[in-house]
């Protein structure tokens, strides 16, 4: 019998990682979560599978029997007579015993004797014992007895089950020699129904297995299936949920390789990978490499089958097996009788949930069931055909179906332009080789020319043409007509974008429209990378309140969402050239006669007409009072009063609700206007209550606790997003894939680089900018090659900025920055006129600020720019004073005025490098009135802010100016913090702070200096810098000169990186020279 590898004492030498590895148990507390090691030996935890050693004598239990009373001529009898060893395991060992008080064969456990004086694994031993003892179900080993040796060893007597594993069988399988247990794929079946019934019983009782795998799962010689080895299972009212890593890698869920609490959806998992090794005789997923084991493990990859593969499986039982296998629990079975349902259903030829069938499907599986009673019957048939229409007829009163096709383009011609249209700047598609491409330089839609009323589908053929740039084959839906306003952008915000290939093809995601805050974030996500040059079969579905995707028959996303989709847009939407569509479908569903009695409330909230959609919601609720339908209503009534701005109203209604889910989601509206209002600590103890009250929300409140950080950070609040991400962790939450991409945000908001890269290596966005705030561009370049939008970054922080230029044309941001950061005005202009984009920003970098006042969007940062430019400070003074400037840039003009008390106040928490810049401020300002004191607290504030080495903002004097500030008396110790600067290399800021620093100790000379990348702003550094080291060597007199020749510069000849120029560098300039002017 199989045992759970559990006990942890010294680990032996590591072991090489392979199938015999992945397919052992893991039960490790010490575990943390995202690195679960491979190289360590089961006895501690891991899954080399190491056993302890066999027992050299057999142990003895002198427990007399009942023999004797029996025939007190019999002599004095032991009650159990011990056998063979059946097997070891980490801990212990099984025998073969006869209980001769029953006359029956048992298996008798014993803990290893060296461990039973170990009280870890001693209650470990018993806690085993007395779960399975809970678990009375005839395909769950019962436990006889639990007891103890007169030498102290503890043991427990079970059922023996004479045959063999299901592993074992499926090992013999593989190598062509398939037992009879497995002879069919209708006994497969039969054996997993068994297990579910036995999970079932558990998930009950609370009960958690954890390691459900086929070495786990017994097969009788007489029929018996029996799922053993309850010793990593979880009571989960009695035992808190943990963050370790708990059971079998090559068969453990997503949640469980990422170290995440398992629950019944687990098992559920388990179970599932279980069903496709007896399906396809391999394991779900296997990679060689470990890295790339454990990254398809916590990512959900389930590779495909083989065309062999697919030709053996039937294609609904693999069907069952993904359904099981989804890497997002809400997307599984939700509970293991609905599995175990499928099952039945496929054997009594039924249909089945996890599996769309096609029309002949479904009309061959009919007649299979009812071949024999049509042609029998075909007479009385007739006549209840009559009687079903006419009933079948009401339902469809109420019940729409998505019918056949309306609309069918190969695009052999151009007959789909008659239907399609193109939206949006820059979109771009011509008919190539019988397949619609894409050609615009970035985003291209393509809408269908009316909007479709009710549910809508796109089936397509999608392809990354080789030799594109890997992104976008996705579709779009939106409730505003596409054709009117130009900026696409704006069209979409009220709509979902249903994305393949997202963000340089590192994931698929449902992505929602702003809020009413003007927030937009993924509400569903799947993490997969397409392959470029092969075709794939999508299918984008906006079904009333569910929205989906489907890659190749299988759904990897799916939102429901607050309201349905009454009516709208939709259309195909690919990103980058060279994006090919062919065989295109468009489904819809028939109106049903009998709606919804919201309906009409739903398609008013949908027009942003919410007094409206109130009275109506108002109308339905009365009229079905008390009924879920009703609350319904109700619920949706107060919503519309929360839009109007009538939070009481909206909360007296909900006080109503009767039914528990629509009371919940009332409740998760209640937390966002308590974090609206600042208590972010009832806020986020409400979270948590909600959470463990009803645990089936936790997907919801997924997306609420991503929402919440998105909108901390947009507040700029960093104590918010710090209390929002402690609740989280706490919660074991932030590794649901709902909320990774808002949490890996706030801890680069919060400068948690390296957790990012550690937990969240899939989120290729946010690793490549924790990489690059930790001055590891390089690392970008060679890690992640296909991440197109940050290697151009990357490179400005590396300082090849010609390769910038060169080979990324398409991002806009990275040349203008590179083509700015060179000085080359003309060509920025010129880049930006081909686009259609205005050069505002351009003027004003290259002194024609005055050109700009009156063109340029009011209050924005090119507005204050442009004033701080030409001497209209108060201009932008009086802006900040009357609350007109854009919230990021408020502080600017007070920061420029000197005014530091006003910036702080108004500067973002969260946005670490304008604090650190006020801060510097600070210390300048205090060094200026010769406060020592608050100038060294200032240079302490500025440390405490974690260091961004990709963010620019007053980087000469937070790199170089600070080492003078910190040492003033000290030039020593000022030399030795410089040499620290250039000890950290070239490789961040473009070489910058490195150039400078050199400069300032003499190791560079001034041509060397103004060669470098960043030559637009190198004159007016190289005179700071030269001054600096003026006064390093005691020449006043040269310094004072420099620091003269700096200032006199006009602004846009010194704003550093800035476009608002950098007051901080000219504060420590003007500082230094009033001290060399005041001394004799």
């Amino acid at each position: 019998m199989p045992e759970p590898d559990q006990a942890h004492p010294d680990p032996p030498s590591p072991v090489p990682f392979g199938r015999s590895l992945a397919e052992r148990t893991v039960a490790d507390g010490s575990l943390q979560a995202g690195v679960p090691s491979l190289d360590r030996t089961a006895v501690d935890g891991s899954s080399s599978g190491v056993v302890v050693p066999a027992p050299t004598e057999v142990p003895v239990i002198g427990k007399a029997g009942l023999g004797t009373l029996v025939d007190p001529d019999a002599g004095p009898m032991v009650r159990y007579a011990i056998g063979e060893l059946l097997g070891s395991g980490a801990t212990s060992h099984v025998y073969a015993a006869s209980d001769r008080n029953f006359g029956r064969e048992v298996a008798i456990k014993f803990l290893e004797a060296g461990l039973a004086r170990d009280n870890r694994r001693l209650v470990r031993f018993v806690r085993e014992a007395c779960i399975t003892a809970r678990l009375d179900h005839p395909n769950i080993v019962p436990v006889y007895d639990l007891d103890q040796t007169d030498s102290g060893g503890v043991y427990l007597t079970m059922r023996r089950v004479s045959g063999i594993s299901l592993g074992d069988a499926l090992r013999r399988a593989a190598r062509g020699d398939v037992p009879s247990e497995l002879g069919d794929f209708n006994r497969r079946v039969n054996i997993v129904l068994k297990i579910c019934d036995a999970l079932a019983c558990a998930h009950d009782r609370g009960i958690v297995h954890q390691d459900v795998k086929p070495d786990n799962i017994m097969l009788g010689r007489f029929g018996e299936v029996v799922l053993v080895d309850w010793g990593a299972a979880r009571v989960r009212a009695e035992e808190p949920a943990q963050a370790r890593v708990t059971g079998t890698p090559a068969y453990m869920s997503p949640e469980q390789a990422r170290a995440e609490p398992a629950d019944q959806a687990s098992d559920i998992y388990g179970l599932g990978a279980t069903w496709f090794h007896m399906l396809a005789l391999r394991l779900p997923a296997w990679a060689e490499n470990e890295e790339e084991f454990w990254r398809k493990k916590r990512a959900g990859v389930v590779d495909e089958l083989t065309a062999e593969e697919r030709a053996r499986v039937p294609r609904r039982l693999h069907a069952i097996a993904l359904k099981a296998l989804a890497a997002d629990a809400p997307q599984r079975y939700r509970a293991i009788n609905e599995f175990a349902a499928d099952l039945q259903a496929y054997q009594a030829g039924l249909a089945i949930s996890a599996y769309r069938e096609t029309l002949r499907e479904r009309l061959m599986r009919w007649h299979r069931q009812h071949a024999r009673s049509f042609w029998l019957t075909s007479a009385a048939l007739a006549a209840l055909i009559t009687s079903a229409l006419w009933v079948y007829g009401e339902r469809l009163k109420e019940v729409a179906s998505w019918g056949s096709p309306t609309f069918r383009s190969e695009f052999e011609d151009d007959l789909w332009k008659s239907r399609m249209k193109p939206a949006g700047t820059g979109t771009g598609w011509e008919r190539r080789d019988g397949r619609l491409v894409s050609t615009g330089k970035l985003g291209s839609f393509l809408f269908f020319d009316r909007p479709v009323h009710g549910p809508v589908a796109i089936e397509v053929e999608g392809e990354m043409l080789p030799g594109s740039r890997p992104c976008d084959l996705s579709a779009v839906w939106t409730p505003d007509d596409p054709f009117i306003e130009p900026n696409i952008w704006k069209t979409l915000s009220r709509g979902y974008m249903l994305q393949v290939g997202a963000f340089d093809n590192s994931q698929v995601h449902i992505f929602s429209g702003t809020d009413q805050r003007g927030l937009n974030y993924p509400v569903s996500t799947h993490r997969m990378r397409l392959e470029t040059g092969r075709r794939y079969r999508l299918r984008f579905e906006v079904d009333h309140d569910l929205i989906a995707i489907e890659i190749d028959g299988r759904r990897v996303c799916e939102y429901r969402a607050p309201f349905p989709c009454a009516s709208g847009w939709i259309g195909l939407y690919a990103f980058y050239p060279g994006k090919a569509f062919d065989h295109l479908a468009l489904y819809t569903k028939d109106v049903p006669e009998r709606v919804s009695a919201t309906a009409i409330g739903d398609s008013w909230y949908q027009h942003d007409r919410f007094a409206e959609a109130a009275e109506q919601y108002g109308a339905a609720a009365e009229a079905h009072a008390g009924s879920e339908l009703g609350d319904e209503a109700l619920y949706k009534q107060g919503l519309s009063e929360l839009r109007l701005g009538h939070q009481d109203s909206a909360e007296a209604l909900w006080k109503h609700l009767a039914n528990g889910n629509y009371a919940q989601l009332a409740e998760i509206h209640r937390i966002e206007w308590i974090d609206g209002a600042g208590d972010i600590v009832k806020a986020t103890s409400r979270f948590a209550e909600l959470l463990h009250q009803a645990p089936a929300m936790r997907s919801r409140l997924a997306l609420l606790g991503g929402r919440m950080l998105m909108i901390a950070g947009q507040r700029g609040r960093r104590e918010q997003v710090l209390a929002w991400l402690t609740v989280i962790d706490r919660l074991a939450m932030a590794h649901d894939p709902a909320i990774e991409t808002p949490v890996a945000e706030s801890c680069i908001t919060l400068g948690h680089y390296q957790r990012v890269i550690d937990e969240y290596p899939l989120l290729e966005s946010q690793v490549c900018a924790a990489l690059m705030a930790l001055g590891r561009a390089d690392q970008v370049i060679s890690r992640h090659p296909e991440a197109q939008r940050q290697i151009p970054l990357a490179l400005i922080q590396l300082g090849r900025l010609d390769e910038v230029v060169r080979d990324h044309q398409l991002n806009m941001k990275a040349v203008m920055f590179t083509l700015n950061a060179q000085g080359r005005y003309d060509e920025a202009a010129a880049y930006l006129s081909e686009r259609g984009e205005t050069g505002n920003d351009v003027l004003i970098r290259s002194g024609r600020a005055d050109q700009v006042l009156t063109r340029e969007k009011q209050y924005s940062l090119v507005w204050i720019s442009a004033r701080l430019h030409t001497g209209r400070i108060d201009e932008a003074l009086a802006a900040y004073a009357a609350g007109q400037l854009e919230p990021a840039y408020a502080m600017l003009p007070s920061l420029h005025a000197g005014r530091l008390d006003e910036a702080l106040s108004s500067v973002f928490s969260a946005d670490a490098a304008r604090l650190a810049q006020i801060h510097l401020a600070l210390a300048i300002q205090a060094c200026q009135r010769g406060d020592l004191v608050a100038a060294a607290a200032a240079s302490r504030a500025v440390k405490a802010v974690p260091l961004n080495r990709s963010l620019d903002v007053s980087w000469w004097v937070r790199s170089i100016g600070l080492a003078f500030l910190d040492h003033r008396g000290d030039p020593g110790a000022c030399v030795d913090q410089l040499r620290a600067v250039v000890a950290s290399g070239p490789g961040w800021l473009g070489g910058r702070p490195w150039h400078a620093a050199r400069l300032v100790l003499g190791e560079e000379d001034e041509a060397a200096f103004l060669a470098q990348p960043f030559s637009a702003q190198a004159p007016a550094a190289l005179l700071v810098c030269r001054g600096l080291r003026a006064e390093l060597a005691g020449k006043a007199e040269d310094a004072r000169s420099d620091y003269h020749a700096y200032l006199a510069l006009p602004l846009w000849r010194r704003c550093w990186d800035q476009i608002e120029g950098d007051p901080v560098a000219d504060a420590f300039v003007a500082w230094r020279l009033a001290e060399i002017e005041q001394q004799p």
